[in-house]
């Protein structure tokens, strides 16, 4: 029986397992649906907290998002210092390289037509 690389667990498995193994800490996959509705997303997407911020265009056939963190002491602050670099800051940065070799990673790899929604990558 063919599997859907977008709704089989095994596949989730695999992305989230190669998302840590390339750096991110935590990650996980959302439905774009869930994340349209949500209160915080409404009030960002209306209101956005800094200059030159875009509205997300989606992707009409979007279906799922995979969401990355980067995990960081209070013992590296830098990360979080906020620059006029692409990306904003150095954390932000680490994260787009990432989902930059995941999104190659799963067109290759998994078939799957991923594509980037940050403005920085």
């Amino acid at each position: 029986m063919f599997k859907n690389p977008r709704t089989d667990p095994d596949t989730n498995a695999r992305i989230i397992d190669k998302a840590k193994a390339s750096g991110a800490s935590l990650a996980g996959i959302a439905s774009v649906a869930a994340l349209k509705n949500s209160p915080s997303y409404e009030i960002y997407d209306k209101s956005p907290y800094y200059e030159g911020y875009e509205k997300v265009e989606w992707p009409e056939d979007a279906k799922s998002v995979l969401v990355l963190a980067l995990v960081h002491e209070s013992s590296e602050p830098e990360l979080d210092y906020w620059d006029y670099e692409p990306g904003r800051t150095p954390g932000n940065r680490q994260l787009a390289s990432i989902a930059e070799s995941l999104k190659q990673w799963m067109n290759k790899e998994l078939s799957i037509n991923a594509r980037l929604l940050w403005w920085l990558v």
